[in-house]
């Protein structure tokens, strides 16, 4: 099994912001899925796999980063650059928060 390297196919997952999605932070998700598949024994497959889960996250909150509410964008924001950066963690942290501020009793008002 060959040695993962960043160098030779280093996926940027910079792209071009639409207006909705101005400040959706630039992560620097290649460093994580390498830092995955080398806990994964150096699996290839395992960091492309890695990097297509972080484009699909990217390409999601692209779209929807402009809803959601400035709070919950700083909550995940911070989770998302601990421990390594990631949009996957990024996305299932707007996803979990959002999906229990509108189950919250206090996130129904208003509803029904």
């Amino acid at each position: 099994m060959k040695p993962l390297t960043l160098s030779g196919f280093v996926i940027t997952l910079c792209f071009a912001a639409n207006v909705d999605a101005r400040d959706l932070p630039s992560i620097a998700a290649e460093g994580y899925c390498l830092e995955v598949a080398e806990y994964e024994g150096g699996n290839e497959e395992v960091y492309d796999g890695c990097i297509d889960l972080e484009k699909n996250a990217y390409e999601h909150l692209m779209k929807h980063w402009g809803a959601v509410p400035e709070e919950i964008k700083k909550h995940c924001v911070a989770i998302a650059m601990s421990g390594g950066e990631s949009y996957s963690v990024l996305e299932d942290c707007v996803g979990s928060t959002t999906a229990e501020i509108n189950t919250s009793p206090s996130g129904q008002e208003g509803h029904g």
